[in-house]
Parts: C-alpha cells; structure tokens; sequence
C-alpha cells in the first residue's frame, strides 16, 4: 500500500491521464499506477481552494482492490485545504 499527499493537480484521475507532455512526473506516476495494477481508493476531490478547480491531491493505493473499506472524507483540520481521508 502506498498513501500520502502526491500534489500532482495535472492527473485526471476519471480517465488515468495527465494533461503534460510526455516524461513529466505526473505521467510517471500514471503509468506506475498502471503498470503494477494498483488499485485507486481515493475517488473524490480532497484538496479544495478558493479560486482554483477542486483536485484529488492524495491518494490511497494498493494491490488488492478489497485492502481499504469504508472510506470517508472529513472536513479539513485547523487551516488545511486538504480534506481527512480515513479508511478500514
């Protein structure tokens, strides 16, 4: 399993693609993600600020699709524009 916040706003998770030219690191992290077959369980946005479009900055990945349950995303702690992402 692999968690943590990426801050890499250019993925479109939706579609597994990243808008940047070819070697950049967000397409690096698309194509691993492929490649070993992980499994996605952060499907919403988790990173909200006024004035730019919503994102899915963390993420939540492993080998088995069944490893997390039950995800839920709180509301932000103190000043943080990052949701809580918590799972089973």
């Amino acid at each position: 399993m692999v968690a943590g916040d990426i801050n890499l706003p250019q993925i479109d998770w939706t579609d597994d693609f990243s808008h940047t030219p070819d070697g950049h690191h967000s397409r690096l992290v698309i194509e691993g993600v492929q490649e070993f077959g992980f499994t996605r369980h952060v499907t919403k946005e988790t990173r909200y600020r006024e004035g730019v479009r919503p994102s899915v900055l963390d993420a939540i990945l492993s080998s088995e699709e069944g490893l997390v349950e039950n995800l839920t995303y709180q509301p932000p702690t103190g000043s943080s524009d990052h949701v809580t992402s918590a799972g089973i």
